[in-house]
């Protein structure tokens, strides 16, 4: 049991036990005696984390609401497994979500200034403590055909908006179908900027679809005596 190696046997998660990078070594047994192995070791890029802002941009969408409430589910507990999330990883989380995933027709845009924040706001969101809050900003474009690309004047109305600031008014626009360049929001920022994280992707609906059962026919072969 003291021994660090063992025989994975199931599928898991692969947590490295100190800071430094993992390293794993994969071994090939031929049937003619060829054999080989090979170390493998993370590639560990440094990269400066970026200045925390007081607003960042949340953006969750789905097929549906059903789906919607489940991704939300899937952010939560992505945050409640990580306590030690700073200011400057939800700015990469925030960045993740807006260039990083498919905009779909069930929307919601959340402006939140800490981990706390949004963690609060996506549990009232899961138990549907919505009303009356000017941060919660939802929409859905079922049936509606969301715009290819912005306009010009939609697109020079979107950068005002981020130039001064108004980023309610860019989430009640985005919710409502429009297209948003959020790379602009990367202009407020001083110093390093955000980049993308591995966060929580789409959560499909566990549906079953099982091919019917279809009764062996009789053979379309006929078999002639000789």
């Amino acid at each position: 049991d003291a021994t660090p190696f063992y025989l994975q046997q199931t599928l898991d998660d692969w947590h490295p036990a100190n800071a430094g990078p993992r390293i794993a070594g994969v071994s090939s047994f031929g049937a003619g005696g060829a054999n080989a192995h090979v170390l493998l070791q993370e590639h560990d890029e440094y990269r400066p984390m970026p200045h925390a802002s007081d607003a960042e941009v949340i953006l969750l969408s789905a097929r549906d609401a059903d789906r919607l409430r489940d991704y939300a589910q899937a952010l939560l507990a992505y945050i409640e497994a990580r306590p030690g999330l700073s200011g400057a990883d939800l700015a990469n989380l925030a960045y993740t979500l807006q260039q990083g995933r498919e905009m779909m027709a069930a929307r919601l845009g959340l402006i939140v200034d800490s981990v706390a924040t949004l963690a609060t706001r996506l549990r009232r969101f899961i138990d549907q403590d919505t009303t009356a809050d000017a941060d919660f900003h939802r929409g859905d474009l079922q049936g509606k055909r969301p715009a290819a690309q912005a306009d010009a004047e939609a697109a020079t109305q979107v950068r005002q908006w981020v130039e001064s600031g108004q980023l309610h008014q860019l989430l009640q626009s985005w919710v409502k179908g429009a297209v948003i360049d959020w790379s602009l929001l990367q202009a407020r920022r001083s110093g390093a900027l955000p980049y993308r994280i591995s966060a929580p992707v789409y959560p499909f609906a566990r549906e079953r679809y099982w091919l019917p059962a279809v009764q062996p026919g009789a053979s379309a072969v006929t078999h002639t005596p000789a």
